[in-house]
């Protein structure tokens, strides 16, 4: 506050006000040229008054501002944003141009130590914004999902931890040029994870296309047929090809293990009508035949040369189903425990096993062992 020696009563001709001795004009000039590195060019009350005023309220607007930003997720300088507006609106709020002088020299203190918050609250949102944006998306985004992996890597678990801690400081301006280049160098150790899981799990798919492809040319599958079985798989491996993320792309090559189960069992659907109306017409050409040769030996009867029997006619080869055996089907069935333990196990397992195999191969099948 400012005592009677700073601030004296003068009498106009029409109105009493208060007015600023120029030594307390000097000092809020002094002020002003430390805080907004402005300088006061004019003489008088009202031109301090307004360039005071028009600072603060720029402040005002630029702090706003950063509150609008700060409230759309993790972002540094909240209560430093919130107290600058509060104090800025202790100064505006003065109805005179004495009373904002007064009170804005009243708070030089306060002001002083938020000129250097401003200064790193101004370059933060105004500059900084984006690679604090980069951050947040690196560790809550990009990164995430491949976390566990990249934690196994030394130099990436290096970067990450101080990325985290940098997203955690409550001031964390003096790091901020360092964002950038620790995100891409976990960047580059996540590149090269994701290419290797990727090209593994593409080499596992296209195994099982390539099969899937070559059971549906034995069986001379329709196009319509071949499209439906094979989209799950090359669904699967487009997806593959897009995603980024580790634990995606190891779920979706576990996934095309039932793709190719379920193209499989479409594919053997189809033989089975095959085979169905092979059959049927094998039995409609042998009562055909059969019916020839009836009618061949009453004309014998009659004639004394008959026709010769017809060829009989030989079945058309059918494809063979792809049918799959689980070796823990056989383990179950002959072994209780789940552990083999003697050679008596051995056997029994052997035996439950080749059970299954030679039922398939004489049901005409092909075996896929799981």
């Amino acid at each position: 506050m400012f005592g009677d020696s700073q601030f004296t009563s003068t009498l106009s001709v029409n109105f009493h006000f208060p007015k600023i001795p120029r030594r307390t004009i000097k000092k809020a000039a002094g002020l002003v040229k430390e805080i907004f590195s402005k300088t006061f060019t004019g003489s008088g009350e009202k031109e301090l008054y307004e360039l005071v005023r028009d600072e603060l309220l720029a402040w005002n607007e630029e702090l706003k501002s950063f509150r609008t930003k700060s409230q759309t997720g993790h972002f540094p300088g909240k209560s430093q944003i919130d107290d600058g507006l509060a104090l800025v609106a202790g100064i505006l709020e003065q109805t005179s141009s004495f009373a904002l002088i007064a009170r804005f020299l009243e708070d030089a203190d306060a002001l002083e130590e938020f000129a250097e918050d401003f200064e790193d609250l101004d370059d933060f949102y105004n500059s900084q914004f984006q690679t604090w944006q980069a951050l947040v998306g690196a560790l809550n985004e990009k990164f995430k999902a491949n976390r566990p992996a990249l934690e196994k890597d030394s130099e990436a678990l290096k970067a990450l931890t101080e990325l985290e801690r940098i997203y955690n400081m409550p001031s964390p301006y003096e790091q901020l040029r360092h964002i950038n280049p620790l995100i891409e160098q976990v960047a580059k150790v996540n590149s090269t994870l994701v290419e290797e899981k990727r090209t593994h799990a593409l080499e596992r798919v296209d195994l099982r296309i390539g099969r899937v492809k070559e059971a549906l040319a034995e069986a001379h599958a329709p196009s319509e047929l071949q499209n439906q079985a094979l989209r799950p798989l090359q669904m699967c491996r487009q997806r593959i090809e897009a995603t980024s993320s580790i634990p995606q792309i190891i779920s979706e090559q576990t996934e095309a293990e039932g793709y190719e189960d379920e193209a499989y069992e479409l594919l053997n659907g189809f033989i089975e009508d095959q085979r169905k109306k092979a059959e049927a017409e094998q039995r409609r050409r042998e009562l055909e035949q059969k019916k020839r040769e009836e009618e061949a030996a009453k004309a014998g009867k009659a004639a004394p040369a008959p026709e010769p029997a017809p060829e009989p006619v030989q079945p058309q080869p059918v494809a063979k189903r792809t049918v799959t055996i689980n070796p823990t089907d056989a383990m179950a069935k002959s072994v209780a425990t789940g552990f083999i333990e003697s050679e008596a196990e051995v056997d029994a397992y052997l035996a439950a096993l080749r059970e299954q195999l030679i039922a398939a191969v004489k049901a005409g099948d092909r075996v896929r062992i799981k």
